[in-house]
C-alpha cells in the first residue's frame, strides 16, 4: 500500500465522513469491499483511531461508497491536470496535511518522502523565501486571520527544476463549526510566467518605441514648424522684394518708353531697344519667381469657368506667329475631332504652359516649324462621367535634348548645357512652373526628344466637359439687341439701385436707362428702406457690402414690412461671394444674387424674370463668368454702347484714379503693417474690379478681405505686396491701352 496521501488529520476524518453521509445510504452492493477501499486506497489512514469513520461508514450503502470512490478519483485527476496541490491547516491543533499533487509539484516521491512545512520553505528561491514564510505566518496567526491571501513565489524542485508557484489560501470551518480550518491550493505557474514575462518585455520594448516616435514626432513637428516658418519668411521676402524690384522697374521701363519715343537717331534707339528687353527681362523673372512660391505654398489658386478649348489653341497660334515667320518658321495645328469645343477648367494656365512651351520651341529652333497639337489621351481615359482628359503637344524641329538631360528640365532653376543655352537665355524656371500648375489642375507633363532631331513638349490635364448652353450669355452679349423692359402695367419698370461706390452707380444706371428704367438711386441700406416707404418700385437692385446698413440686413426688414413692400423683388449683387454666403443671401430673401462685373444680357434677363407676373424666385441664378484676364474688355465696350464719349472718358479716368489711389492705400497699409488700412482699400478695390472689367481683381481683393478677417497679417502683407501689385499695375496697363481705343471727344 502507498505510504498516506493525506496525513492523519481529525479534520480530514471529518470532512470525508461528512462527505459520505451527504450521499444516498439505500444503495446495496459489497459494503465491506467498499468501505476497505476508501479506507485503504482513497484515504491510506494509518496509525489513527478510524473509530468516527468507521461509524460513518456503517452507516452507509454500496452506492454511495462508489460515489465518493469516483469523486475522489475525478478530483485527484483534476488537480494533476492543472498542476495543483492543496495543502489543509488545522488552526486549532496545529496540524497540516498534503495532497498527492503537492508531492508532484516538489518532484517528491510519496511513499519515501516526508513533508513538512520546514521542508517546503527550505525549497523555496532564496529571493521568495521571506515572502513565503510571511504568507504561512498570515494563514495560520489566530490573532489576526486574514480571510483570503495570495502570493507567487519561485521555488527549486526535488530534481533541480526551478519553478513559479501561485498559492491562494482561504479562511473557514469544518461542518461542526468549531474547528478553524486553512485551505490552500499551491499552483505551478511557471509556464504563464514565462509568458508574462515576454509580454513583459514586450511591452517595454513598445514603450522604448514609443518613445522613440515620439521624439521623432517631436522632432519632426520641430522641423515642419521651422520649414513653414522658413517658406513664410521667404514668400515674405520675395513679396517684398518683388514689389521693390517691380517699381523702379516700371519707371524704367516707362522713361524708356518715352525715350524711344523722343526720334533719336538710330544707335541711340538700338541701346534703347537693349535696355527695354533687358528690364522686360527682368520683369517676367520676377514674375517667375512670385509664380514659383505661390505654387510651393499651395497659395495658387485655379479659376475655373468654361472655355473654347480650341478657340484657345487658335489663339496661341496666332499670338506666336509673328515671333515663327520672323525667323522663317512653319507654325500650325491640329486638332483631334473628339476633343469636345467647351471644358470646365482655368483657361488663363492652360495659355501660360502652353505660352512657355511655345517660347521654347521658337527660341530653340533655326529651320523647320513648330507644329501645336490638341487630342484625346488614349492612355488615360478617366473612370469618372463628363470627364475627358486633352493631351496638348508643342512639336518642334530644334536642336533637341539630350536624353540623359530628361530628367531634370521640369526642376527649379535647370537649364541646357551652358554651350547650348548661352546664346538662348533664360533662368530655367518656366518648365518648373508648368509642371507645377499642370499638377495643380490634376495633369501630367513630359517630353520627348533627341539631338539635332526636335523635341515634343506635352501635358495632360483633365477637364468636365460644358455644355453648350454655357455660351449662350456670351453670344447673346455679343448679339446685343436686347429689347426694352415693362412692368406688368405695360410702362417703364421702376428700379431702385442701391449701390455706395459712385462708379458702380453710373455703370449700372447706365444698364437699367438702356433698358428703358427709371431708376432712383440710395447709397446703403437705411437709405433704400426710406425709399420704399416713399415710393412703390417694381425691383430692387440691392449691393451686398455697404456703410450704414448693409444689404442682406436691409432686405431682412424689407421682407419683414407687410404689404407690397414684404413681396417686392429684390436681387442681390455682389462681386465675389462663397457659395454658403450666396445661401444666406437668399435665406435673408433675395430672390437672386448676381454677380458682379454686371452683364448686360444677364442683368437684363435677370430683370425681365422678376417682372413677370407670377415667376417672382427665390432661389440663386448666379452669373458664372469668372474672367482670367487682367481686363474683360467687353465690359467696357458694353458702357462705351451706354455712354457719350466725353462721359466715358470721364468714367474711365476717375476709375483710373480710384484704382491708383486704393492699390497705394493698400501697399502703404501692408508696409505699415495696419490691415485695417488694407481692409478700406481693398473693399473699394474689389467693387471697382467687378464693375470695370477685372474679376481678377475682384477675386484677389476678396481673397485678401478674408485674410484680414482671420487675422492673418503675413498673409495679408505677402498678397498685397505680391498679388496685388502684379494685378494692378496689369490692369492699369490694360486700361491704359483701352483709353487709346476711345475717339476723341469733339471740343
Amino acid at each position: 500500500m502507498k505510504r498516506q496521501i493525506f496525513t492523519s488529520s481529525p479534520v480530514v476524518d471529518s470532512h470525508i465522513i461528512d462527505f459520505i453521509d451527504a450521499n444516498d445510504r439505500t444503495g446495496a452492493g459489497n459494503q465491506e469491499r467498499s468501505k476497505r477501499k476508501i479506507k485503504e486506497g482513497l484515504l491510506g489512514m494509518k496509525g489513527r483511531d478510524t473509530a468516527r469513520l468507521d461509524e460513518g461508514i456503517s452507516n452507509t450503502t454500496e452506492g454511495s461508497y462508489n460515489n465518493c470512490e469516483q469523486t475522489l478519483v475525478e478530483l485527484l485527476a483534476a488537480q494533476k491536470i492543472a498542476g495543483l496541490g492543496t495543502m489543509t491547516s488545522n488552526l486549532s491543533n496545529e496540524t497540516t496535511t498534503f495532497s498527492e499533487g503537492v508531492y508532484s509539484l516538489l518532484a517528491l516521491d510519496p511513499d519515501t518522502e516526508v513533508l513538512d512545512l520546514s521542508r517546503i520553505i527550505a525549497m523555496v528561491h532564496d529571493d521568495d523565501r521571506q515572502r513565503v514564510v510571511d504568507f504561512l505566518r498570515e494563514g495560520t496567526d489566530q490573532d489576526h486571520l486574514a480571510p483570503q491571501i495570495c502570493t507567487e513565489f519561485r521555488f527549486c524542485r526535488a530534481d533541480g527544476q526551478q519553478r513559479w508557484i501561485e498559492a491562494r489560501s482561504e479562511l473557514t470551518t469544518d461542518s461542526s463549526g468549531e474547528k478553524i480550518i486553512r485551505l490552500a491550493t499551491l499552483q505551478d505557474v511557471s509556464e504563464r510566467k514565462v509568458e508574462y514575462e515576454k509580454l513583459r518585455v514586450s511591452e517595454a520594448l513598445a514603450s522604448e518605441k514609443v518613445t522613440e516616435l515620439e521624439a521623432l514626432q517631436s522632432g519632426f513637428l520641430e522641423s515642419r514648424d521651422k520649414a513653414e516658418k522658413a517658406s513664410r519668411s521667404k514668400s515674405r521676402f520675395l513679396a517684398v522684394m518683388s514689389h521693390e524690384i517691380r517699381t523702379p522697374l516700371n519707371g524704367v521701363l516707362g522713361s524708356l518708353q518715352i525715350l524711344s519715343d523722343a526720334g533719336l537717331k538710330a544707335p541711340q534707339q538700338k541701346l534703347i531697344e537693349i535696355a527695354m528687353s533687358s528690364a522686360n527681362g527682368l520683369c517676367r523673372l520676377t514674375d517667375d519667381v512670385i509664380e514659383l512660391s505661390r505654387l510651393e505654398t499651395g497659395r495658387l489658386e485655379l479659376e475655373l469657368t468654361p472655355f473654347n478649348v480650341i478657340e484657345l489653341l487658335k489663339q496661341v497660334c496666332d499670338f506666336w506667329s509673328p515671333a515663327a515667320e520672323g525667323k522663317g518658321l512653319i507654325l500650325d495645328y491640329s486638332v483631334d475631332r473628339r476633343v469636345p469645343q467647351l471644358v470646365l477648367g482655368d483657361p488663363a494656365r492652360i495659355r501660360q504652359v502652353l505660352d512657355n512651351y511655345m517660347s521654347n520651341a521658337v527660341k530653340f529652333t533655326d529651320r523647320g516649324g513648330v507644329t501645336l497639337r490638341l487630342g484625346v489621351d488614349e492612355g488615360r481615359y478617366s473612370s469618372k462621367p463628363n470627364e475627358v482628359r486633352v493631351r496638348f503637344e508643342v512639336k518642334d524641329t530644334g536642336i533637341g535634348i539630350a536624353q540623359s538631360d530628361h530628367r531634370q528640365l521640369f526642376q527649379d532653376f535647370t537649364q541646357l548645357p551652358e554651350s547650348v543655352n548661352s546664346q538662348r537665355g533664360g533662368a530655367g524656371l518656366g518648365l518648373a512652373i508648368c509642371q507645377g500648375l499642370c499638377r495643380r489642375m490634376g495633369g501630367i507633363v513630359g517630353v520627348s526628344s533627341e539631338i539635332d532631331i526636335g523635341s515634343t513638349f506635352w501635358m495632360t490635364v483633365p477637364f468636365q466637359r460644358a455644355s453648350v448652353a454655357v455660351g449662350s450669355c456670351e453670344e447673346a452679349r455679343k448679339s446685343g439687341g436686347l429689347m426694352p423692359l415693362l412692368n406688368i402695367a405695360g410702362n417703364s419698370p421702376r428700379i431702385l439701385l442701391v449701390e455706395d461706390v459712385k462708379t458702380n452707380q453710373i455703370i449700372a444706371e447706365a444698364f437699367l436707362r438702356g433698358f428703358g428704367c427709371d431708376v432712383d438711386i440710395a447709397g446703403n441700406g437705411v437709405e433704400a428702406i426710406k425709399a420704399i416707404e416713399e415710393r412703390r418700385y417694381d425691383v430692387v437692385l440691392m449691393d451686398i457690402t455697404m456703410p450704414v446698413m448693409d444689404g442682406v440686413e436691409a432686405t431682412s426688414r424689407i421682407r419683414a414690412t407687410k404689404g407690397w413692400q414684404g413681396q417686392l423683388p429684390i436681387l442681390g449683387l455682389t462681386a465675389y461671394a462663397h457659395e454658403e454666403e450666396i445661401k444666406a443671401f437668399l435665406a435673408a430673401g433675395m430672390n437672386e444674387v448676381i454677380h458682379k462685373p454686371l452683364n448686360k444680357s444677364e442683368l437684363h434677363e435677370a430683370l425681365s424674370n422678376a417682372l413677370a407676373p407670377g415667376e417672382l424666385k427665390n432661389e440663386s441664378a448666379q452669373s458664372i463668368t469668372q474672367p482670367t484676364a487682367y481686363l474683360e474688355r467687353a465690359i467696357l465696350d458694353e458702357l462705351r454702347e451706354s455712354l457719350p464719349v466725353d462721359k466715358m472718358e470721364n468714367l474711365l479716368e476717375r476709375v483710373m484714379t480710384d484704382i491708383r489711389s486704393n492699390h497705394t492705400e493698400a501697399i502703404t497699409g501692408a508696409k505699415r503693417g495696419d490691415i485695417d488700412c488694407v481692409g478700406r482699400a481693398c473693399h473699394m478695390l474689389k467693387g471697382m474690379g467687378g464693375s470695370f472689367g477685372s474679376p481678377e481683381l475682384s477675386r484677389l481683393a476678396e481673397e485678401i478681405e478674408q485674410a484680414r478677417r482671420n487675422g492673418d497679417q503675413e498673409k495679408v502683407m505677402v498678397m498685397v505686396l505680391s498679388d496685388l501689385d502684379l494685378v494692378c499695375t496689369n490692369l492699369m496697363a490694360a486700361l491704359e491701352k483701352y483709353k487709346e481705343t476711345i475717339p476723341s471727344s469733339p471740343a
